[in-house]
């Protein structure tokens, strides 16, 4: 299975203001060359660590999608647990992503 979808952030006033401490956990799962290709939103938003049970929520819309058969019929079934995946190919459509963390759990 195979699914991407990029979505271009917007503002969002319900997004707590980060606390002061970097994060290098994702950093560290990627090699020099491929987090300097992300996009610096993207890399800020990843290396960032929120306050204990704060929410940040990031809003935008898909700017393209590709999936293999077998990744939509898996996003078709997780419409029953929320949709967490994208569930049609098309292009333009909004996306609303909420982000918590916990401390005692390490993410």
């Amino acid at each position: 299975m195979t699914a991407l979808a990029r979505s271009r952030p917007l503002p969002s006033a319900a997004a707590p203001a980060p606390t002061d401490l970097l994060d290098l956990r994702f950093r560290a799962l990627i090699s020099d060359a491929q987090w300097n290709t992300l996009p610096p939103a993207v890399r800020r938003r990843f290396s960032k660590r929120l306050p204990q049970s704060a929410s940040a929520v990031y809003a935008g819309h898909v700017v393209a999608t590709r999936m293999s058969v077998a990744g939509w019929l898996l996003a078709q079934a997780a419409r029953g647990v929320g949709a967490p995946l994208p569930v049609s190919r098309a292009a333009g459509m909004a996306s609303v992503v909420s982000v918590t963390e916990d401390p005692r759990r390490g993410g």
